[in-house]
Parts: structure tokens; sequence; C-alpha cells
């Protein structure tokens, strides 16, 4: 029974077409689910089996379209409040309490956060919150404010695959990019130049394609844009903005910082930019450039994102075989993949943060603005090793087991692992299919998407 199975899985592999005419295989579907969100399980993947890619595609950017944000803690619900006490007038003994109540507050996040993808029934919108969350480098290593981080991860989910010109607005306003980026010190007699400078580099057009006199009056046009310190909003400080006339990219004008955006938004390279960076995300081949011209006239039009994701998800590209399997897992990817894919529960959120940590990706600290490099980057001596460590401890313990032990009777599942991971393979292939799943998890072929 499992050989005929398994036959008739290779069988539909082998004879599956790109055309969205005919319903997903299950190695195009499970594809489908891991880039778009993380490792599903069978549950997740089992509704999508019937349908064609045109289908799964749309179900799975219009399915739980109300849902309600998860809602923070409410530590963070309430308003921000920063220590009475400057840091520097406090005493040692207030010193070390404020430090300790701060890694207590970082530690309740970044496990709020954990659970949050761990249990969403929505993954491509927490899938995206942690892209943007990569996009907008934000570091509690110079923030040091987890109230100001949670409120800005709250906004990276809201406007996720939403509008992105409403997005950059909304992020201008943000208090810890704004912090993070120096432009609280941004003042008309002394400008900063920083927020200006990543809003064109990193976040919209891209390296070489404005120049340092944009810079500057970029970050005469954000003067003033600053948050209070006391509530942790934003504030628009007119006494501090500069009212003189400004030129950014050939536009003329007494600009604001929402003035800044919208002429940003006006370049074509902004709409290329954005688009490449999602392509990165999704396909690991080059995107051709009549692809990026066609995308980036639809995008530019108004700048929805939805419509651009679906747009790239139903590209050949994306469904080629030399997208699928090819691309590094980032370690949130990897541990949150893995506890949904076997519908594992931690005993702690925490305790999966502190892995994802190990393996070089500490949620809210990316390492800059640059935000973590991808792919092979996450691979060095320490990292890997702290991989293999996180696979065989799980894979040691009881739940796990019980979990295959369950596949077992969920032949479709199973087959799914086997045919996606290590029937290929000579050396993974046991009669003991708990020593094959164990085989298959410890080869770093399981840590790819």
């Amino acid at each position: 029974m499992f050989k005929t199975l398994v036959t008739f899985s290779l069988l539909t592999l082998l004879t599956s077409s790109f055309n969205n005419a005919y319903a997903l295989s299950l190695v195009n579907t499970r594809h489908l689910l891991t880039k778009t969100g993380f490792a599903p399980s069978f549950d997740e993947i089992e509704p999508f089996l019937a349908l064609t890619k045109a289908e799964a595609i749309d179900q799975l950017f219009t399915r739980q379209i109300s849902q309600i944000p998860p809602t923070l803690p409410a530590i963070f619900s309430a308003s921000y409040r920063p220590p009475s006490l400057a840091f520097k007038l406090m005493t040692q003994d207030q010193k070390k309490t404020y430090r300790k109540e701060r890694r207590q507050q970082t530690q309740l996040l970044q496990a709020w956060w954990i659970d949050k993808m761990l249990t969403t029934s929505n993954p491509v919108t927490e899938n995206l919150t942690l892209f943007w969350h990569n996009h907008f480098a934000t570091s509690l290593q110079k923030v040091k404010r987890p109230a100001l981080m949670a409120v800005q991860n709250q906004t990276l989910r809201k406007h996720a695959k939403g509008n992105f010109k409403t997005f950059l607005h909304a992020m201008i306003k943000d208090p810890a990019l704004l912090f993070y980026l120096d432009n609280n010190r941004n003042r008309n007699n002394k400008p900063n130049e920083n927020l200006a400078r990543e809003l064109m580099e990193l976040f919209t057009l891209g390296e070489g394609h404005y120049t340092e006199a944009d810079v500057k009056n970029g970050a005469l046009a954000l003067s003033g844009y600053s948050f209070k310190h006391k509530r942790g909003t934003f504030v628009f400080n007119t006494r501090q903005h500069n009212n003189t006339v400004k030129n950014i990219l050939g536009y003329t004008g007494n600009w604001n910082g929402d003035d800044f955006i919208d002429i940003l938004l006006k370049q074509k390279q902004t709409a290329r930019f954005i688009i490449r960076k999602l392509w990165a995300h999704y396909i690991t081949t080059p995107i051709p450039l009549a692809t990026l011209t066609r995308l980036t006239d639809g995008f530019y039009q108004n700048y929805e994102i939805t419509p651009l994701l679906q747009n790239i998800l139903q590209q050949p590209d994306f469904w080629h075989k030399d997208n699928q399997g090819t691309q590094l897992k980032s370690p949130v990817q990897l541990v949150i993949g893995f506890y949904r894919q076997f519908n594992l529960k931690p005993n702690k959120a925490v305790q999966l943060s502190k892995s994802t940590q190990k393996m070089g990706q500490r949620l809210f600290y990316p390492p800059n603005v640059k935000g973590w490099p991808t792919g092979n980057n996450w691979i060095n001596s320490t990292t890997l090793l702290a991989r293999q460590n996180f696979i065989t401890q799980v894979t040691r313990g009881m739940k796990l087991k019980n979990a295959i032990r369950h596949y077992d009777k969920n032949t479709a599942d199973w087959i799914d692992l086997i045919v996606s991971h290590s029937l290929h393979k000579e050396n993974t292939k046991t009669n003991d299919h708990w020593q094959t799943v164990k085989n298959t998890l410890g080869d770093l072929n399981y840590q790819l998407q």
C-alpha cells in the first residue's frame, strides 16, 4: 500500500503541469504555502489540493481578510511610559531594575510574536510582517523601548498587504523608526540626514538613484518629524521644521516629510525597487527585464501590494523547479515552519525565540539598517551547529515521534514529506518511518524552501 502510494505521488509530481487550468499537485501546494507563509501541516495543505494555481493564490489573499489583528499584551497596549528619571540620573540599583524590566519586556514581545506566527490562521500576513521588519529594519539595540517596537510591529502587520504609499507615510511617523534613524534630532538649524538617506537608499529608490543634494533637502523636509517622549506618539514640531524652498529629485517647493514621500513615489524606480525585493523574497532566480517592466507599470499606478504579490506568484518563474527547494530558510522560518508542519506546541514560545537567536536571527534585533542577510549568508560554523542542535533536540522528544506515528495514519501528508525531502536520497530511506523522518530532518536539504 505504502509503495503504491509513493509511486502514485511520484507519478503525480512528474505529470503535474505549470498550466493554471490544472489542480495543484501536492508538491506545488507545499511550495506555495511554504514560500508565502511557513512550512505547512497537512491540514493546511489539504484545502488547496483541489484548486488551480490561480484559485489557490486568490484564496491565500482573500481568506481571513477581515481577521482581527492580534492584540498586544497589556503592558504594550497601554500608553507608552519611559522611566520617570533620566537614565543618567538613576542610582545603580534603579539602573539594574530598569535593565531587568526591559529584558523581561523584550522577551515577552519576542515570545508574543513567535506565538502569533505559530498559531496564526493567516501565515501570509505574518510572513510579510517579517519581510517588512527586515525592510524597515529597526533594532531594540538602539531603540531600547520594547513598547515602541511593539507598536511598529502592529504597523508593519497592518500595512503588510495594503497600499505601499499609505505604508510609507505611516513609517515616517513611526516613533521607533524615527528614534532609530535619529530624526528626533533633525531640527531646522541642525539637520540630521539619516532617515532621509535610508528612505532613498534602502526603502524606496536604491543606491545610485539620488544625489547628496537630494539627501540634504530630504532631511530638511523631514525636520520636525519626531515623537512625544512621554507618550511615544508621533508629533510634527512646526518650530523645528525647515520652511525654506527645497529641491528634491527635480521637484521644487516648501516640502515637508509627507511631500517628500509623495515625490519618492512619483519615481518609477521606487516601484521597480520594491518589486525586485518582493520578487527575491519569493523567487530565487533573477527577474526578467520584460517581467519587471510589466509589473512596474501595474504597481506604479496605485502601489497596491496585494495585486502585485498575486501577480508575482502567478509567474511561471515562481513554479519552476529551479525555484523549489533552493533557498535556505531563515532561522525564524525554519523554527516556525518545523513546529507548524508537525502541529507541535512549544512549552514556552520564548524558548523558540532563543533558538532563532542562536542561529543568527534575534527578532527585533536586525544587525543594522540593511537588515539580515539572506540565503547562504545564514550559514557559518556557529549557526550551522545551532541549526543541527535544534533539529536534534526536537527529534529526540516523544512529541515529535508520536506526531510521525500519526502521520503514518494520514498517508497523504507522510507522502508529502517523503517526496519533498527524502525519497530521492538513497541514504535517507529506511523501513522505519520514524528513522526516515529523523534522517530527513537532519539533512540540510530540509532547511531549504
